[in-house]
């Protein structure tokens, strides 16, 4: 899963935290949640890896549109597809800060993780984040 633009290797993995590989040495590891605070009540280790970015995940409206459909049961591909990825992809489209960390991740020479909370990555917003990144150049693997 590596792709040579004109620049070194590079690979951005898209992963969850129960599913990050604490044994591959990753230049960069982005927390890319809203809240830390599952984290740091767990004590899980990846927050001495990583960073927090909130500019990558989804908004309060968003968020809590997310909490309620999975509370109500109707939390599925249809609804990740027709509500979910329109709302996040606007949100993250219209940021500039956003649009530009997008960039910056995509043109890095480095070895970089995106991580949050999500168990599957095809129902969460790391995996739209992903397919940003492919649009702009960058080879990603999803676990």
């Amino acid at each position: 899963c590596l792709i040579n633009m004109a620049r070194k290797w590079l690979m951005v993995d898209i992963c969850s935290v129960k599913t990050f590989n604490y044994e591959k040495n990753y230049d960069l590891v982005y927390i890319i949640v809203r809240s830390l605070t599952a984290l740091r009540n767990s004590g899980d280790p990846i927050l001495s890896q990583g960073v927090q970015c909130k500019l990558l995940s989804p908004g309060d409206i968003l968020f809590k549109k997310y909490l309620s459909l999975k509370r109500n049961g109707n939390w599925n591909i249809v609804t990740f597809e027709n509500i979910y990825r329109p709302e996040f992809e606007s949100q993250i489209s219209e940021s500039q800060e956003a649009q530009l960390m997008l960039q910056s991740l995509a043109l890095a020479d480095k070895q970089i993780a995106l991580v949050c909370y999500c168990d599957s990555p095809f129902l969460c917003h790391r995996r739209i984040i992903g397919e940003m990144l492919e649009n702009l150049g960058a080879e990603v693997g999803y676990y």
